[in-house]
């Protein structure tokens, strides 16, 4: 109740306070606007007053201006008149009725005349001191305002001095007569005249507040008593307490809300009792429905433990099972790579020997015997890549390169591979390249050659007669297009570090074979698939070659497809998304005068060849001609049609190329035409003849571009010097034996298989070297100490020091110019092998079957070391010297080393404890 009282209390308090304000405010605002308009009204008055004041004054002035007249002769004028004239003026100046004004009298010109306060100076000045030159700034501002003022204008504001200024013109003399009045004087005099307005404010306001306090006490005092007696009765509990609201004002309404409010307050209690059985009844039936569920949870939970139990399991047994999977897999690696060793070191051996072999003068049927074995370690050494290639990609463990190459180049190596086998059996092989293509592209080129050389393979294996035609067409792509389905997404960086041109380009190789049946078509990619899988098949092959090309093009950013016609042929397609660096691209296709405007004929019965040839001469800017036999080249050479050089193939139906030379240059006008034969690979029929029918040059088909333009260039530079014809020779063919004599190496081989020392000793002594020979690590180390060595060939897997522990140690024991060039000449070519090569310290590598092309192009890369003293590593003679290889007779070492099976017991020796690093399989001898 305490509380009660206190609110009513505030709100009379409040009430009383705002009535006051607002009263306190009406009566102050009536006060200014009083004071405002007296204020206005003596402005009005003081102006009409100064007006009237200076014409009066101006009416007056009539005696003043005879006597002032006379100051327009100052010579008539005695100094006494003079002084009086002056003390007349001054007397003029000061203003009685206008308390706190004065006047002043100056000159159109701005001479002042007189002036209250200035007279001493306007005399010293002898009438010449000028308000514009005054230093006092307010005298400036009345002479301008004066001076501009409109005619007729008697008062003027002068608002930057807070005065008004009364002006009177007596043109007569043109003198001004200003009368100056402060604004102050306006407000002392309107702050006397209504100074008595806030008195009678103040009286209203007392009478107000005492009218304010009867009325509050007899309208407001009394119903707030009985609001609270009210609300004291509700706090008690008594609902039915109801006040009169029959007033309109405030208090009528609050006694209407008051009344809305005990109404609310009964039926909400009504409400709650109501609510209050109803939620009792709920809790109940909520409570049985909880018990339930909380049975319900515990039966959940058991079988939650129970699933998370065998969930557990589960994973457990799923761990073990991903354990036992990398395992095998781990397994399934090893198992590949130790095969792949295996095989390749006696692999090795037969290749290397055969190649070697080849070499020898032999019989016709010897001749015969070695090329099949040869051809038959390079099937099985092509599928032992096949199988690791395949490898490789299913364990998504395959890499490709990013870096330019020569796409031509690139094409005609990949053919260079088949032609053999085409010439052999009498197949055109060639290539069309759309000139749109770029010559330099980003790649892996070794993958893009693999699947080159897999389609070619397959197309001359399977056609008997015709042609094999490689062709190229390009279409520029975005980078999100090359991005797509590569391992890396990223975009290659170019030398330049520009942004590269992307190409789709696409690759079709076609073939006149005997095509492909519809209905087996879904076989062709898939793995360890053929076309004919009956025992009675023509054409062998394990069915890996086209599934690892379909997916090394998918790889690189392409697809894969072909078309076949039974008894017509088949076309393989594949493209491939590459990127090609924005840089000038030097080809040979640009127009020398040499070449320029020369006339070109070609004879080929072959539309591919024709349409290769003529348009690689119409790239040169020569006029080419193609005729489609000796005969109808003939007749236009006896019709007299000029040509500069002929092109001629030489196996060609009714006339080969030989006696179509033979015939031209039996014409008197073509006898010396320059001429260039183009012959299959293998053909040295051809050089035996070319000197009697005086060919200008032979060259093999597939015709590479560069060397056609080559020989073009050279025939027509000089023609009087033809060419000496080059007959085809095997590669090997080509190294010769004095190559030792201009690259001298010393060379140490570190090899501990028997086999495969012979082999690397005979491809050395064919190029005219000799080598020292090591069988494992500890023997490299001690022979470097003993001696300097150029060239280090170097095996991976020997006994008691590996090739790759005996790398690291020469690369810290000799550093350059005094360490020498280590090679790996290894069997192992699986994933990684390389780069653990490299890393360990090697600078070349060589896998085996090592041919021994390769092996003198790595030993070009080698240079003699410098002379001077070696480190010598600690330890090394404790390691070795020639005392650890034991019994040199009984080759221990090796044999132990080999015996990577059970009980690793060696050929002979004593040392075959050696032999136990690994269990299963037969040793190596």
């Amino acid at each position: 109740m305490a509380s009660s009282r206190i609110a009513i209390g505030k709100i009379a308090r409040r009430t009383l306070l705002k009535i006051t304000l607002r009263v306190t405010l009406v009566i102050i605002a009536a006060s200014a606007i009083g004071y405002l308009h007296v204020l206005s009204n003596l402005e009005s008055h003081v102006r009409e007053d100064l007006k009237q004041y200076v014409i009066e004054r101006g009416r007056q002035e009539s005696n003043f201006l005879a006597l002032a007249a006379a100051t327009q002769d100052e010579r008539r004028l005695t100094s006494t008149d003079r002084d009086i004239l002056l003390d007349d003026l001054v007397k003029r100046t000061t203003n009685e009725w206008l308390p706190g004004s004065y006047s002043m009298i100056f000159h159109s010109d701005g001479r002042l005349i007189a002036h209250p306060n200035l007279m001493s100076q306007i005399q010293t000045s002898q009438g010449k001191f000028y308000l514009d030159r005054a230093d006092d700034l307010h005298l400036q501002t009345i002479f301008k305002l004066v001076k501009h003022s409109q005619p007729g204008q008697t008062v003027i504001d002068n608002v930057k001095n807070n005065e008004y200024l009364a002006v009177a013109s007596i043109p007569t003399l043109n003198w001004y007569f200003v009368v100056v009045l402060p604004k102050s004087f306006l407000f002392q005099q309107a702050w006397s005249n209504a100074k008595f307005i806030p008195i009678l404010g103040l009286l209203s306001l007392l009478t107000e507040v005492a009218l304010i306090f009867v009325t509050l006490r007899q309208q407001i005092a009394k119903p707030l008593r009985r609001l609270l007696t009210a609300t004291e009765l509700i706090a008690a509990g008594n609902l039915d307490v109801q006040l009169d609201a029959d007033r309109k004002d405030e208090l009528g309404y609050l006694a209407t809300s008051f009344n809305k409010m005990a109404n609310a307050i009964a039926h909400r209690d009504t409400q709650l009792a109501e609510q209050n059985t109803k939620l009792e009844r709920e809790v109940a039936a909520r409570t049985a429905a909880l018990q339930a569920a909380l049975e319900q949870a515990e039966a959940a939970s058991m079988q939650l433990v129970e699933s998370k139990t065998a969930l557990e399991v589960l994973q457990l047994e799923t761990q073990m099972a991903r354990t036992t999977a990398e395992a095998a897999n781990q397994a399934k690696s090893a198992f590949l790579a130790n095969m792949s060793h295996e095989i390749r070191t006696p692999m090795n051996g037969v290749i290397g020997m055969t190649g070697l072999l080849l070499n020898t003068s032999l019989t016709p049927q010897q001749q015969d015997f070695v090329d099949t074995i040869r051809r038959s370690g390079d099937a099985l050494l092509t599928i032992i890549n096949d199988i690791l290639d395949f490898s490789k990609i299913e364990s998504d463990k395959l890499d490709l390169e990013e870096q330019p190459f020569d796409l031509r180049v690139c094409i005609e190596n990949s053919l260079d591979v088949l032609a053999p086998q085409a010439a052999d059996k009498n197949l055109e092989l060639a290539y069309l390249l759309d000139p749109q293509t770029p010559a330099t592209i980003m790649g892996d080129v070794t993958r893009l050659c693999q699947i080159l050389v897999n389609l070619l393979s397959n197309a001359v294996k399977f056609t008997e007669h015709g042609e094999v035609v490689v062709s190229v067409t390009t279409k520029e792509i975005n980078s999100s297009k090359y991005l797509e389905g590569r391992k890396k997404e990223q975009l290659p960086q170019t030398a330049d570090y520009l942004m590269p041109t992307f190409y789709e380009i696409q690759f079709a190789v076609k073939d006149t074979g005997i095509g492909i049946p519809s209905d087996r078509m879904d076989r062709l990619f898939k793995s360890f698939s053929q076309v004919d899988t009956s025992t009675t098949r023509q054409y062998g092959g394990t069915g890996l070659g086209l599934a690892i090309s379909q997916r090394l093009s998918v790889m690189m950013g392409g697809r894969m497809w072909v078309e076949s016609q039974v008894g017509v042929g088949s076309t393989f397609y594949f493209t491939i998304a590459v990127a090609a660096p924005n840089i000038v691209q030097h080809e040979s296709s640009c127009i020398l005068p040499q070449l320029h405007g020369k006339r070109l004929l070609i004879v080929d019965d072959s539309a591919t060849n024709r349409k290769i040839l003529m348009l690689q001469a119409q790239s040169w800017g020569m006029l080419p001609r193609a005729a489609t036999s000796g005969a109808e080249a003939l007749e236009w050479l006896q019709r007299g049609d000029p040509f500069d050089l002929a092109v001629l193939d030489m196996q060609m139906p009714q006339m080969d190329g030989l006696s179509l030379a033979t015939t031209i240059h039996q014409h008197s006008n073509y006898r010396k035409l320059p001429l260039v034969i183009l012959t299959s690979m293998g053909k040295p029929e051809v050089a035996s003849q070319s000197t009697a029918v005086k060919l200008s040059a032979c060259l093999t088909k597939p015709v590479k571009q560069s060397q056609l333009y080559n020989v073009l260039l050279q025939i027509l530079s000089e023609q009087s010097q033809p060419s000496q014809v080059a007959p085809f020779l095997p590669k090997s063919s080509t190294l010769s034996a004095q190559i030792a004599q201009t690259h001298p190496l010393n060379i140490l081989l570190a090899e501990d298989n028997t086999v495969n020392q012979k082999v690397a000793l005979l491809m050395l002594q064919q190029m005219g070297y000799r080598a020292d020979v090591a069988n494992n690590g500890l023997e490299v180390l001690a022979a470097l100490q003993r001696q300097p060595y150029d060239v280090v060939l170097m095996d991976v897997q020997m006994p008691e020091m590996d090739g790759l522990e005996a790398a690291r140690q020469i690369c810290q024991r000799w550093f350059p110019p005094h360490k020498p060039r280590i090679v790996a000449m290894t069997a192992n070519a699986m994933q990684g092998d390389r780069e653990a090569c490299l890393y360990a310290g090697m600078d070349d590598y060589l896998t085996k079957p090592v041919k021994i092309e390769h092996l003198a192009q790595a030993l070009s890369q080698c240079h003699p070391v410098g002379v001077g003293s070696r480190e010598q590593g600690a330890g090394s003679r404790e390691q070795g010297d020639k005392g650890d290889k034991g019994d040199k007779g009984d080759k221990g070492t090796r044999g132990t080393r080999g015996t990577r099976g059970q009980g690793g017991q060696g050929d002979k020796g004593d040392k075959g404890t050696r032999g136990t690093r690994g269990q299963g399989g037969q040793g190596r001898n």
